[in-house]
């Protein structure tokens, strides 16, 4: 038998050990994303569920009563047939992990990793260009500089101009 299970937030990965250690088949698919917090000027990796709060259950029908001992899963469940986790489930949980393999491994690499990608908007908070909205193109790091520059494309003045701003100053549009 298959079920949806909801784990309270931030437990997803906590119940789904509790519930392999009992014997049933848990998923709950993580990502890597990359982001500043705080004051960083170089975006880190933090490991985040794909779906919050969601598991991916399977087990037998004498399993169904040892869900109930989980105190982080709720009680509510929904069954879902097992074609589905074969056409649906089976594949989308193979995705999930090739990204986050894909991910985790250019982090390991030491590769520049972007916050953002080409095209993203990005309003600016604060300097000259203060108040408007520019386009992501990369992210220039200098050997004399003490850390990376966002290049993006402005458009001012009646023509698109490329300029450089501080990761701090800008935000996502």
């Amino acid at each position: 038998m298959n079920w949806l299970g909801y784990a309270k937030r931030g437990a997803e990965q906590d119940t789904r050990d509790q519930l392999q250690a009992s014997g049933i088949e848990a998923h709950a698919p993580v990502k890597l994303v990359l982001e500043r917090r705080g004051k960083d000027r170089r975006p880190r990796a933090y490991v985040e569920p794909v779906l919050p709060r969601l598991l991916f259950l399977r087990g037998s029908a004498d399993d169904f009563h040892r869900l109930r001992d989980v105190r982080t899963l709720s009680r509510t469940l929904m069954a879902f047939p097992d074609q589905s986790w074969d056409t649906y489930v089976a594949p989308f949980l193979a995705r999930c992990a090739a990204e986050y393999d894909a991910t985790r491994a250019r982090v390991e690499a030491g590769e520049m990793l972007d916050e953002y990608k080409r095209g993203d908007k990005l309003a600016i908070k604060d300097g000259p260009f203060a108040e408007q909205v520019a386009s992501f193109l990369r992210v220039v790091e200098r050997a004399h500089d003490m850390h990376p520059m966002l290049v993006a494309e402005l458009e001012i003045f009646g023509g698109v101009r490329h300029i450089e701003v501080d990761p701090l100053s800008v935000k996502r549009a």
